[in-house]
């Protein structure tokens, strides 16, 4: 037994390290190249205009946060989709899997939460989301798709109530809501927010599925 418990802790090791290869490899040639440029600078009294370094523009300081916050979304609780995140089986709905950024990090909560539709008083409804069998949805996806729900049944000369059924990480609830037209300025809100924050689908299954 203590042979297997050993030759399992060396094959992980190795594991690790192979994974940590193409990074600090990356890391050198970084520190590299870094140097070559520092040392050619310091040794040149007076360089010529082009090589001279100057601080970034506004732009493009702007430019990189954006982008690093981009990429840091599904850590913040933000957006899981289009976040430079594509095929790394990330998973931050639940407990987060990345090596080094716990999910304590999250700073926002309650737009990732995974939600199942359960029942619905309206087939229609239930309909949508059987499309998704195996997948739960992003808490804000979920309330987006139930909003557009509401407002296609509005259209349709429906009235009354939409009583549905979902469960909420581990709460079952029930919910009623009126069925009647949003405004023009509540759709387009839910239109850009949408584009904003793009979440994918939570894949339910054990082991997740490495994708998209």
């Amino acid at each position: 037994i203590q042979n297997s418990q050993s030759a399992t802790i060396v094959f992980c090791v190795f594991l690790l390290a192979f994974a940590l290869v193409p990074t600090v490899l990356w890391l050198v040639y970084t520190l590299y190249v870094a140097s070559l440029i520092a040392g050619y600078s310091l040794s040149t009294s007076t360089p010529s205009p082009s090589l001279r370094f100057a601080p970034p523009s506004r732009t493009v300081v702007l430019f990189t946060a954006l982008l690093f916050l981009n990429g840091m979304s599904p850590h913040l609780g933000l957006k899981t989709e289009l976040s430079l995140s594509m095929f790394s089986n990330l998973r931050t709905e639940f407990d987060a899997n990345h090596l080094l950024v716990p999910g304590s990090f999250r700073w926002f909560h309650g737009y990732q939460d995974p939600v199942v539709l359960l029942e619905s008083s309206e087939e229609s409804l239930l309909r949508d989301f059987e499309v998704y069998q195996g997948y739960a949805h992003a808490h804000f996806d979920f309330e987006m798709l139930k909003r557009e729900a509401i407002d296609r049944l509005a259209h349709e000369g429906k009235s009354g109530t939409l009583t549905i059924l979902y469960r909420l990480g581990e709460r079952e609830i029930v919910a009623t809501y009126p069925i009647e037209k949003s405004g023009v300025a509540d759709r387009a809100g839910r239109y850009l927010l949408k584009k904003l924050l793009p979440f994918r689908k939570i894949h339910l299954s054990s082991p997740t599925p490495c994708n998209h």
